[in-house]
């Protein structure tokens, strides 16, 4: 199974500039509407700041509806999980910020349990299999339907602020080609 594809974009380093500067507001403002490192992005809002994220997914005819930024400032790693069931099969993810030597790894052999209705599927078993891992340093297609965590070094600079976005058509069709 592929977890993960690397995606060409036109303008990569106008597009991280521009969001993480749309971005790094937003995760110091007490009125933003975010669960744990997850904040919720207004797209508008978002594209009004970076016209040109609107616009660069098109050669994959998809358009983006959704737009959160992941804002991780611990060392170690996350628990593996696996995204709610209200998310699609994928999603592509941008680097933003200290990204770099930082891994997404990719688990197999997991059972999971479900705390919250709406929150991440948390795995229970320890004995889960490292599958795959990838550094988020380009646009990227995942599988946030597989179990997967970030894993942050000690000696990366903090925090690590990647974009998630969804569209209108669940981008897994790029890991099937």
């Amino acid at each position: 199974m592929q977890y993960y594809r690397e995606l060409d974009l036109d303008n990569l380093d106008i597009l991280i500039e521009k969001s993480l500067a749309y971005v790094k507001p937003v995760m110091n403002d007490v009125n933003s509407l975010h669960v744990g490192n997850w904040y919720s992005l207004d797209r508008v809002q978002l594209f009004a700041a970076c016209p040109e994220l609107e616009y660069a997914f098109i050669k994959y005819d998809l358009i983006c509806n959704y737009a959160v930024a992941f804002i991780e400032s611990r060392f170690g790693y996350l628990n593996p999980h696996i995204d709610a069931d209200h998310h699609p099969t994928a999603r592509i993810n941008l680097p933003l910020l200290n990204c770099k030597n930082t891994r997404t790894e990719f688990f197999s052999n997991v059972r999971t349990e479900r705390y919250e209705k709406t929150g991440p599927i948390a795995i229970i078993n320890s004995d889960y299999i490292l599958e795959d891992s990838f550094e988020l340093v380009k646009a990227t297609v995942i599988r946030v339907k597989e179990a997967h965590r970030v894993v942050i070094p000690k000696h990366n600079p903090i925090p690590r602020i990647s974009l998630t976005l969804a569209f209108n058509k669940d981008p897994v069709f790029l890991l099937e080609q």
